[in-house]
């Protein structure tokens, strides 16, 4: 197994996860949060039950962190999965 890969796949979708979250953060910084989720229930053809809160800078550090974590995690897992198939069918 190459930790060295797992790591780099970790951070990689860490990086992914938390860059789609920081997109998030934004829109809902810039008053473009509640617009957008109405937007996407509607394409679903769902009414939206659901109410964007006001911003709030540790919430939003927090779903930042906690998304590149769950993503590191999930990522290193996936690599170190995916080396121990391969090697396995040499």
């Amino acid at each position: 197994m190459n930790v060295l890969r797992a790591h780099k796949t970790g951070l990689t979708l860490g990086g992914v996860l938390a860059v789609l979250h920081g997109v998030w953060v934004l829109a809902v910084l810039l008053g473009a949060g509640q617009p957008f989720l109405d937007w996407i229930f509607g394409l679903h053809f769902l009414s939206n039950p659901y109410r964007v809160l006001p911003f709030g800078v540790g919430s939003a550090v927090m779903l930042l962190l906690i998304n590149f974590i769950a993503g590191y995690i999930s990522g290193w897992l996936w690599a170190v999965f995916a080396s121990a198939v391969h090697s396995g069918q040499r």
